[in-house]
């Protein structure tokens, strides 16, 4: 809390999500996703890390006539998955605290996932190497975290 005392922790359970849809969170925080077609300009933003990861992410995706369905949902001990550009799966808690994200924080962050509950991306943390945004990706899911309550501060500490 923000007296000093315990915690109080935002959880939720899995939310369907389909991108052109916003997805307001129990933590007072928004999440947007909208397909875009992806060119050399954003390829070269993304690679030059212009591109904020507390706020926006890009995942390569395909176009396809059926809709995208993502879930969303808290942090739940024990995920894992591969950051963008890491050799291997790591667990989000270790992430977390590389990136000294409190702990109170780590309760309010949305997880992306795919529908298999993969984790995909979460706010201040690079997305999946899975759905690494390249030069032969066509179209990508444009994610943008936003948090409007008052209370709340920039989730995560600026490097």
């Amino acid at each position: 809390s923000e007296s000093g005392g315990p915690a109080t922790l935002v959880s939720w359970g899995s939310l369907g999500w389909t991108p052109g849809q916003s997805l307001a969170l129990p933590s007072g925080a928004r999440l947007s996703a909208k397909m875009v077609t992806v060119n050399q300009k954003l390829i070269k933003q993304l690679k030059s890390g212009q591109i904020d990861p507390v706020t926006n992410a890009y995942l390569a995706w395909p176009k396809t006539s059926g809709k995208t369905v993502l879930r969303v949902r808290s942090w739940l001990a024990g995920d894992r998955y591969r950051p963008l550009g890491a050799p291997g799966r790591r667990k989000l808690q270790d992430l977390f605290i590389d990136r000294k994200i409190p702990l109170k924080e780590r309760h309010r962050l949305p997880v992306v996932c795919r529908e298999d509950d993969e984790p995909l991306w979460v706010p201040g943390l690079p997305p999946a190497e899975a759905v690494r945004v390249g030069p032969a990706t066509r179209s990508a899911l444009e994610l943008t975290y936003r948090y409007f309550n008052d209370r709340m501060t920039n989730p995560v500490p600026n490097e």
